[in-house]
């Protein structure tokens, strides 16, 4: 089943097939994205400085799509700041793109050891244990994230992706549910609650949401092609 995520993050709204979001790249007033690589070359300092420029090139790496090259880049920046939980995060982003999820993971697990209140790093390890195939850990993330943040359309839609993988329909219905109270306009939403009524045979309600999900912009191809060979 290829579900859709999006939502809101470091940086603004994350989207995209399965769970692959739009890498979050964060930001920072002091690095800007569209700096030239090269221009942090050699601009040593003391260490933090050190880090930070690191950190830039890692950024900007995620921002041009050279994954490996921004991994490289945020382990330097780890070498020298252990305590950053941003060089942790950025190099979790930095995994889930090379679908290396268990390096993921563990780097998450760290920058929320880091970060205790970072909403995002549960969510990026949520997402990391689903493509793992770990549902119930990624509920656990979850959770903890929802916790912190209970009005996050954008956890309630993840959670619900993976009670679906667990064959939890209704409670992935309830989740969706969630998500659409919370933010109306959310597309991927009520794509991901179309699934979930196929499967339990409520293919008016799901008709409906795929409309929906259509108005709002998406292509929720997958359930479209369900509906078309159950109506």
């Amino acid at each position: 089943m290829s579900r859709m995520f999006g939502g809101g993050g470091r940086s603004g709204d994350r989207s995209g097939e399965r769970y692959s979001p739009d890498i979050d790249i964060g930001s920072d007033p002091q690095v800007h994205l569209d700096t030239d690589v090269a221009d942090y070359d050699g601009a040593a300092g003391s260490a933090p400085q050190d880090a930070e420029v690191f950190m830039g090139q890692g950024r900007d790496y995620l921002a041009r799509e050279e994954y490996r090259h921004a991994a490289e880049a945020f382990s330097e920046a780890i070498k020298l700041d252990t305590q950053d939980p941003n060089g942790y995060y950025n190099r979790g982003l930095a995994g889930m793109r090379l679908e290396q999820y268990t390096r993921a993971v563990e780097d998450f697990n760290e920058a929320i050891r880091l970060a205790p209140q970072d909403v995002d790093a549960y969510v990026n390890r949520g997402i990391s244990y689903l493509m793992m195939g770990r549902p119930q850990q990624a509920i656990e993330s979850y959770d903890q994230a929802i916790t912190l943040d209970p009005h996050n359309a954008m956890l309630y839609n993840g959670r619900g992706a993976a009670y679906f993988d667990m064959g939890h329909i209704e409670r992935s219905i309830e989740d969706f549910d969630r998500a659409i109270y919370v933010e109306p306009d959310f597309a991927y939403a009520y794509n991901n609650r179309a699934m979930s009524y196929i499967r339990l045979g409520r293919y008016g309600e799901a008709e409906q949401d795929v409309r929906r999900a259509v108005e709002l912009g998406i292509d929720p191809q997958e359930a479209i092609a369900e509906l078309e060979g159950k109506l």
